[in-house]
C-alpha cells in the first residue's frame, strides 16, 4: 500500500494539488506569498483533475466518471471535463476469460456454450463482453469481470478515504463539497456494479414492468449461466438511438422513437419508481418495428412513493413557473432549510424558469440542467435520486 500512497501523493503534487494534503503550523502562522491563490478558481482546475485521475488509473477514472454525473456536487466545469475520461481498458486474454468462466460456472466452456468468441466484442475497465451461443441455440453476450479488479478498487478506495480526510481537515473551502461523502457514494456504487447479480435482478424487474408493452424490450437474463462475476444475457442486434438519429434510413420513425423513449423513461420515474440511471443514446438500441431496447442495466435509481409524489409536485411547479411554490416544495423535501434567506434564490429561480423553460421538451431539459448548476452555486446538495432522475430526463430529452 505504501508504494500506491506514494504514487498518488506524487500525482497530487505533479498536478498542483500537493498543498491540499497538508497545512503545517508554520504555514498557518506565516502564510506564503501566494496565500491569496484559490485553487477552486483556477481555470485549469478541471483539466488538471482529469489528467491526474486518468494517470492514476481505473479506480480514479471510475470515480471521475461517477462525479461527471453529479454537477450539483462538483460543479458544471468539473463534471463536463470528467465526461472526457476514458476507461483504462486493456483486454484480458481469452485464456484468462476461459478460466474465469469455467471457474464461475463450474464447467468446461465447451460443455456450457456451443460457440464462444475468443475476441472480445467490447472491453471496459471492470469487464469485457464476448459473443457466445448456448447449447440450446440462443445467441448471447457474456460479460466477464476482470480478475483482481475488486481488490484493486477496494485498495484504492481505502487510500482515497485517507486522502480526502486530509483535504477535508486542512482546507476549509473544500468542506462544502463533502469529499468523504463523495467517496462513500463511490464505494457504494462500485460494490453494486461489481456484483453482476444486481444487474440480473434489475433486468428481471424491468422486464416485469414492461411485460405488457410490446414497444419496449429488455434483454433476457440467463441466470443459470450467470454469477456475481459472469453475466450471460440475450445478444441484442440493433442500432443505437444515437446512430438512428444520425441515419437517413426511412425505416426508422424518429418522432415515434423519441416519444417511446421519453414515455418509457417517465413511466420508470413517475409510475414504477425504478429507472435506468444512465439512459444515454448509446444505451437505447432500436430493434425492428421501432421497438426500443434498454441495455446496460447495472445502474438504476429507486424512488419510493413519497418521493415520486414530491417529484410530480415539483415538476408541476416548474411547468407552472411557480417560484414561491418551488422554494416551498424544496423546503418540504428537506433540500432547503426553512430559515434560509431566499431573496436571491427566488430571483435566480425566476430568471431560470423564464429564461429556459419554454414550450416543448427541451425547455424542461435546459431547466433541470441549469437547476442542478444553480443549487451547486448555493452550496445545496440535492438527493442522489433527484440528480439521477434529472440527469436521466436530460439525456432522454437531449437525445
Amino acid at each position: 500500500m505504501k508504494n500506491r500512497v506514494r504514487e498518488i501523493n506524487a500525482a497530487f503534487r505533479k498536478y498542483g494539488f500537493g498543498k491540499l494534503l497538508t497545512r503545517t503550523l508554520k504555514e498557518k502562522i506565516l502564510p506564503s506569498k501566494d496565500e491569496e491563490y484559490n485553487i477552486l478558481l483556477d481555470p485549469d482546475l478541471p483539466v488538471n483533475l482529469r489528467l491526474m485521475f486518468q494517470e492514476l488509473g481505473t479506480s480514479f477514472i471510475k470515480l471521475g466518471q461517477l462525479l461527471s454525473t453529479r454537477p450539483d456536487m462538483v460543479g458544471e466545469r468539473i463534471a463536463t471535463e470528467f465526461e472526457k475520461l476514458q476507461d483504462d481498458n486493456p483486454p484480458i486474454s481469452y485464456e484468462e476469460v476461459k478460466r474465469i468462466v469455467e471457474s464461475e460456472l463450474n464447467g468446461n466452456i465447451d460443455d456450457l456454450f456451443s460457440e464462444f468468441s475468443e475476441k472480445s466484442l467490447a472491453t471496459a475497465s471492470i469487464a469485457q463482453v464476448h459473443i457466445a451461443r448456448l447449447i440450446s441455440g440462443e445467441k448471447v453476450a457474456v460479460k466477464v469481470q476482470k480478475e483482481g479488479i475488486a481488490d484493486t478498487l477496494e485498495y484504492d478506495i481505502a487510500i482515497m478515504k485517507h486522502f480526502v480526510a486530509k483535504i477535508h481537515k486542512h482546507n476549509e473551502e473544500f468542506r462544502k463539497y463533502n469529499l468523504p461523502g463523495m467517496i462513500d457514494e463511490f464505494e457504494y456504487s462500485m460494490n453494486i456494479e461489481l456484483d453482476f447479480t444486481n444487474e440480473i435482478i434489475n433486468m428481471k424487474r424491468f422486464e416485469k414492468n414492461f411485460s405488457e408493452d410490446e414497444t419496449i424490450h429488455i434483454p433476457i437474463a440467463y441466470s443459470d449461466y450467470s454469477t456475481s462475476k459472469v453475466l450471460t444475457m440475450e445478444f441484442i442486434d440493433g442500432t443505437t438511438l444515437h446512430d438512428v438519429y444520425e441515419s437517413d434510413n426511412e425505416s426508422f420513425d424518429k418522432p415515434l422513437l423519441a416519444k417511446r423513449a421519453v414515455d418509457s423513461f417517465m413511466k420508470q420515474v413517475l409510475i414504477d419508481g425504478f429507472f435506468h440511471a444512465d439512459p444515454h443514446a448509446g444505451n437505447l438500441i432500436i430493434l425492428d418495428d421501432n421497438v426500443v431496447c434498454y441495455i446496460d442495466l447495472g445502474s438504476v435509481g429507486i424512488l419510493d412513493d413519497d418521493f415520486r409524489k414530491d417529484l410530480c409536485d415539483l415538476l408541476m411547479l416548474i411547468a407552472d413557473k411557480d417560484v414561491n411554490g418551488l422554494i416551498h416544495q424544496f423546503m418540504y423535501m428537506g433540500v432547503l432549510k426553512y430559515d434560509m434567506n431566499t431573496t436571491n434564490l427566488k430571483r435566480d429561480f425566476r430568471d431560470l424558469l423564464f429564461r429556459y423553460f419554454a414550450e416543448g421538451s427541451h425547455g424542461l431539459n435546459e431547466t433541470l440542467t441549469k437547476l442542478l448548476d444553480l443549487m451547486q452555486d448555493y452550496g445545496v446538495i440535492l438527493p442522489n435520486e433527484f440528480v439521477s432522475m434529472a440527469r436521466g430526463i436530460s439525456m432522454i430529452l437531449l437525445d
